[in-house]
């Protein structure tokens, strides 16, 4: 198992912590809302740990945005996209 976080997953926890700090929200509110603690949160924002999809639709609801906001702009970093599309390839 790969140490390096998927590209996906830290362009998926960037936009959680844009969200949150538009909101003015910090991680011990966020963790709070969602039963967890605040170092869940942050492993969530650096892409260290993957969203499941249905905690992703809670984050959702609680941020007050549509799930596709999490990712927009996905492939705007060539580079994300290029790793991304390269450990792909790998799998097969």
């Amino acid at each position: 198992m790969s140490s390096t976080p998927d590209p996906i997953d830290v362009h998926v926890g960037q936009r959680v912590r844009l969200r949150r700090i538009l909101l003015g929200m910090s991680q011990e509110k966020l963790g709070s809302s969602l039963g967890l603690t605040f170092q869940q949160i942050q492993k969530y924002e650096s892409g260290a740990n993957r969203i499941g999809s249905s905690r992703l639709y809670k984050l959702s609801k609680i941020l007050d945005v549509h799930i596709s906001f999490f990712f927009q702009d996905i492939y705007e970093d060539d580079a994300a996209s290029d790793m991304y599309l390269q450990s792909e390839n790998k799998k097969f």
